[in-house]
């Protein structure tokens, strides 16, 4: 703030550089909100429990005629999973890679300002930083392009987040 007499006063708000705004699909797992860059969804389907198969101790989707990797968010991070005859599937993909995620629900898409995260949680793999909720909830935005790459080197290996 900068007040000269006669003159007026200056606001003067500078913002960091590590903010961006992104629009992101939000879902819920196992009770916990995450949030997927809508830039890397291709599409979303149900998919029921037939159309996947284990090959090399993977699951694999079929989704007209195409088999890609399926990995269920909750079981990646560690979490409670429901038993599900049908899943919600958001496949996500970028250049030629295509990966199905299993959530629980869809809540829709919004606007959210992304900071990249620090400390102990920096490095997290498959997590590109968090956002704050309008309710004061802290969710964590996926990094599609980490979980493929390190699909692409080797099976994604469950951990807590």
């Amino acid at each position: 703030i900068d007040s000269r007499r006669g003159s007026g006063t200056t606001f003067t708000l500078t913002l960091p550089l590590t903010l961006a705004i992104i629009r992101a699909l939000m879902v819920n797992v196992s009770g916990r909100t995450y949030a997927i860059p809508l830039n890397a969804v291709l599409e979303i389907v149900s998919a029921r429990s037939d159309a996947l198969r284990t090959i090399e101790k993977r699951e694999v989707l079929d989704v007209r005629g195409q088999t890609m990797p399926f990995v269920r968010l909750a079981r990646l991070f560690g979490l409670p999973e429901e038993p599900r005859t049908t899943h919600y599937v958001v496949i996500v993909g970028l250049a030629q890679q295509r990966l199905g995620l299993a959530i629980d629900e869809l809540l829709g898409q919004q606007d959210i300002v992304t900071k990249p995260l620090s400390g102990r949680l920096r490095g997290t793999p498959g997590v590109s930083g968090a956002t704050e909720l309008g309710d004061r909830r802290a969710v964590l935005v996926l990094d599609i392009a980490a979980l493929l790459e390190e699909l692409s080197r080797h099976q994604l290996e469950p951990r807590s987040a």
